[in-house]
């Protein structure tokens, strides 16, 4: 199955998208490793997927410390600090959850280093959303990543994307208690042309 097609199946949120990308990874371990972990996130809802992911965690990172000077795509380095910024919020273990956040903002500079910031494209606005929730609340409001993103989502094509960009920015201000954060979700939310799967996810804006 092509990757725009195994994507087309996780937007619609189809869960067989998860061993559909299990048997790719199967076959094809290091050419398959991102999209497979992108998968399982795109599913983290599910326990039994969430709790996959969590699993990985130490060869997710490991990963991404072997392909950190060879990455060539902005859109892995998303997916990748993504991911280990949320395994950094759900390990016990704070040595680990420091090593994943640590990770997290490697992968996302070199992410932003390489994206392509035309208008339109929305790969450097979601790893702007990532580097803002890595600096915290006492940079949240005057740290430039979050301003570049609220100038970047109104462009941005994709009307999935779009919409996910909207969610992150909303639940980075509900997350600090701003209730600015609703009128994001709305933006989100009432993004037209996405599918049920996708504003279901932003109504479960906590799992950003």
């Amino acid at each position: 199955m092509s990757r725009d097609s195994l994507s087309t199946r996780i937007w619609a949120g189809d869960e067989n998208s998860v061993e559909l990308a299990r048997k790719s990874y199967e076959s094809d371990p290091e050419g398959q490793f991102v999209p497979w972990v992108s998968t399982l996130y795109s599913f983290r809802l599910i326990p039994k997927y969430r709790q996959e992911l969590i699993d990985l965690g130490t060869e997710i990172r490991k990963y991404t410390c072997q392909v950190q000077n060879t990455l060539s795509s902005a859109d892995q380095a998303d997916v990748l600090s993504t991911i280990l910024l949320w395994l950094s919020e759900q390990q016990q273990d704070a040595s680990k959850s420091s090593d994943s956040r640590g990770v997290a903002r490697m992968i996302a500079e070199i992410g932003l280093q390489i994206a392509d910031w035309s208008l339109g494209k929305h790969t450097a606005a979601l790893l702007c959303t990532t580097m803002a929730r890595l600096e915290g609340r006492p940079m949240l409001y005057k740290g430039y990543h979050l301003q570049l993103a609220k100038v970047l989502a109104p462009f941005i094509q994709d009307n999935n994307q779009r919409a996910r960009v909207w969610k992150r920015i909303g639940a980075l201000y509900l997350t600090r208690k701003n209730p600015i954060g609703f009128w994001y979700l709305a933006r989100a939310f009432l993004t037209k042309g996405v599918p049920g799967a996708v504003r279901q996810k932003v109504l479960s804006f906590w799992h950003s």
